[in-house]
């Protein structure tokens, strides 16, 4: 695999600064990258901000970003979980099909997945 990547880091409240702070995060994102041999173009960094609704600044601001790049430019969207791209299916439908419009593959660093039609369910 080679390509480059734009890394969604999100923690929603201040308990989440153990095992899945900022920090750590960046970590597992920037050694799953460098494990697949790809670039990191940028990072989108949401402090703070639920997962229960797509209304969130950095989310926001990474689609703008996203549909801006020349097409083929940032092959994956990666997460540290699923959980920290959506909480709730049928909100983030529209986002996971513009990805896929872009030709950009949703890729959690710690749940394995893959473009199969199992793959695509277990992401949901």
């Amino acid at each position: 695999m080679s390509g480059r990547a734009v890394l969604y880091l999100r923690v929603s409240s201040s308990r989440q600064t153990e095992n899945t702070s900022i920090a750590e995060q960046r970590k597992i994102l920037t050694k799953w990258c460098r494990d697949n041999s790809l670039i990191i173009d940028r990072t989108f960094e949401e402090e703070g901000e639920s997962a229960k609704t797509a209304d969130r600044t950095a989310f926001q601001e990474m689609f703008r970003y996203l549909s801006a790049a020349p097409k083929g430019r940032i092959t994956h969207c990666l997460v540290h979980r699923f959980d920290r791209f959506d909480r709730h299916t049928l909100e983030s439908a529209p986002y996971k099909l513009e990805l896929r419009r872009l030709g950009i593959a949703l890729r959690s660093a710690t749940e394995v997945t893959d473009d199969t039609p199992s793959g695509r369910f277990l992401a949901t």
